[in-house]
This record gives C-alpha cells, sequence and structure tokens, in this order.
C-alpha cells in the first residue's frame, strides 16, 4: 500500500470517530452535557482532527517538491511538536482536574495512553535524526496510527467513564 493511500485511510478513520463522537453525545441525558463530557469531546475532536490534518503533512510537503527523506524528516518534526503541545496540554488539564474533586479519573490518562505516546515520541525522534537509519514512511504512518488509538481511547474513556445516571 502506498504511504499517501495508508495516510488518507488513516484521515478518514479519524474524521469518521469525531462524527460518531457527536451522534454519541447528542445521545446524552437530556442531551445535557457534564463539564467532564464537555472536555472529553473536546479532547476527542482535537484529537481526532490533529490525527487527520497529520495524516496530510507528508502529502502537503511532498507537493512543496522536498526530497523523500527531508519530507519524512520534516513530518516527522512536525508530529514531534504536536505531541508536545498535546501533551503540555493534557498534563494542564490534568492540573486543573486535581484540584476539582469532582473531576471523574479516566483510563485514558494512565499508561494505556502515555506509554504509546512516549515510544511514538522515541520513533518519531529516530526518524529525524536516525544517522544510519533512512526516514522512513512507516514510521510516520506508526505515529498517526497512534494519534489515533489516542483518540480512539479518549472516545472509550467517554463511552465507559460515564457515571451512572
Amino acid at each position: 500500500m502506498d504511504p499517501t493511500d495508508a495516510l488518507l485511510t488513516i484521515a478518514e478513520i479519524a474524521i469518521t470517530l469525531a462524527g460518531f463522537s457527536a451522534v454519541v453525545s447528542a445521545f446524552t441525558v437530556d442531551g445535557a452535557l457534564t463539564r467532564s463530557d464537555r472536555g472529553g469531546f473536546l479532547w476527542l475532536f482535537a484529537t481526532a482532527f490533529v490525527a487527520a490534518l497529520l495524516a496530510f503533512v507528508p502529502i502537503v510537503l511532498s507537493q512543496m517538491g522536498l526530497a523523500n527523506h527531508v519530507l519524512w524528516r520534516a513530518s516527522s518534526g512536525i508530529m514531534v511538536l504536536a505531541w508536545l503541545l498535546s501533551m503540555g496540554l493534557w498534563f494542564l488539564g490534568r492540573l486543573r482536574d486535581r484540584r476539582d474533586p469532582t473531576a471523574p479519573s479516566s483510563f485514558a490518562d494512565g499508561p494505556l495512553l502515555v506509554v504509546p505516546a512516549v515510544l511514538n515520541l522515541i520513533l518519531q525522534m529516530v526518524n529525524i535524526w536516525g544517522g544510519a537509519w533512512q526516514p522512513s514512511p512507516a514510521v510516520y504512518t506508526i505515529g498517526t496510527l497512534v494519534w489515533l488509538y489516542a483518540a480512539s481511547l479518549v472516545f472509550m474513556s467517554i463511552v465507559l467513564d460515564r457515571p451512572a445516571a
């Protein structure tokens, strides 16, 4: 499969996940979303849309005429910046929630999300600075899949971690 086809498929799945979560939010009790629900859906939309946008980064860069090795290094660099920004925002959200005793904890806040995120950062950095390692579209594709996994995990936490009505 061509890397472009794989990335476009990931983008389609990410957008579908975000759209499906909107449908789920419409079926909440009386249509009322709690503060936690709103935060969860915002986090889900952001994660899914970033996954979709990251899938288009190499396509746009290739249209700019970048050489293949530069293309995948630059794409991985952009993904690393997105992960660092995302992790910073996630951390700030956890600090805010720690001050709120009513904020629910989520299994998406634990190792199921953090471990793949850190491993992805390492993989993307290897793709950027790899030395003898040639930059690879496979590494970048794995990274976009990790973003999709993160969005799916946030979606599952919204559905499964909801308090009983």
